[in-house]
């Protein structure tokens, strides 16, 4: 599995520091290619940590797993941004979206001044820290764990994690992420957001909307 997502890793940053059209088409078709068997390899990953067994005989720590698999959860992600930047480029449609990106910041704070100003804001900032603080003893495995329910088992795909209401298990912040997510979800969709933040004090993010 590592093997094949470290392959396919490589090709992706052959496209970002391809200067020709023609090796920037051939490094996308070898990321695409290797795509199908990253997904295959990484879902018999997670059915391995999931259920506990399998055929691997790599013994790995239970961190070690989560790490390791959050990780290639990221992969998706990155193709898709890497196309998303390339097809932008080969268009000649950079800077008429920079020009569009610059009018829609502008409306964007004004948005943000509305939405900072809602007191339900307060209410669900602080039931997230209040979840967040009693999930696990620490940060690190706090934002370790939540990573692995949310994004990682998180049956939807990547893009798509917001729409899972919550994880299941008893603790405080699932409960806290049903109540407030599928505001904040319709709030980003209203608004057109790239992604909605939560961070305490101490910065840690204890809530977004995306789970990218």
């Amino acid at each position: 599995v590592i093997s094949k997502f470290a392959t396919m890793k490589a090709s992706l940053h052959e496209v970002l520091a391809s200067n020709t059209t023609a090796s920037e088409h051939a490094a996308i078709r070898a990321a695409y290619q290797l795509g199908n068997v990253v997904s295959d390899n990484m879902a018999t990953a997670i059915n391995f940590y999931a259920t506990g067994s399998g055929t691997c005989i790599l013994k790995r720590s239970a961190t070690a797993w989560e790490v390791s698999l959050d990780e290639m959860s990221r992969l998706p992600y990155l193709f898709n941004k890497v196309q998303s930047e390339f097809a932008l480029v080969e268009a000649g449609l950079s800077e008429t979206w920079l020009k569009q990106a610059a009018a829609d910041l502008t409306n964007h704070k004004g948005f943000i001044q509305t939405e900072a100003s809602d007191p339900r804001l307060v209410d669900a900032f602080f039931a997230f820290k209040q979840g967040w603080d009693s999930f696990r003893p620490t940060n690190a495995e706090r934002l370790l764990s939540l990573q692995v329910a949310y994004i990682t088992l998180n049956e939807h795909p990547a893009g798509s994690k917001d729409q899972l209401d919550y994880a299941p298990g008893s603790e405080l912040y699932h409960r806290v992420h049903k109540q407030h997510h599928p505001t904040y979800r319709s709030i980003l969709y209203e608004r057109n957001y790239y992604d909605i933040f939560m961070l305490d004090l101490e910065g840690n993010l204890i809530y977004s909307v995306y789970k990218e």
